[in-house]
């Protein structure tokens, strides 16, 4: 995940209308450099038992990963994205 997103970097509003780290850490971590890793979900790929399924959720007690590299990998949601995918296509002539 970007640094920018990282959650230590984002905030939520609190009651008093002002903004709060989203983690509910009380100091923010200043540098970048200090940010522990983060990810995202990207809803390529889930792997999960049927039992988990019928219980309602996606996710086990333990949740591995498998990172994407973003030069070759599209997420398709909008004609946006369909379109970068054909480029990328094209460009790897595939």
């Amino acid at each position: 995940m970007p640094h920018e997103f990282n959650p230590h970097w984002a905030f939520e509003e609190n009651e008093n209308g002002l903004l709060k780290i989203a983690t509910g850490e009380k100091n923010i971590i200043t540098r970048r450099q200090e940010l522990p890793k983060a990810f995202y979900r990207d809803g390529a790929i889930y792997i999960t038992k049927t039992e988990v399924i019928k219980n309602g959720s996606l996710y086990g007690e333990s949740i591995a990963y498998i990172e994407n590299n973003p030069q070759f990998y599209v997420n398709i949601d909008t004609i946006e994205d369909w379109e970068k995918a054909e480029k990328l296509l094209t460009l790897m002539k595939l």
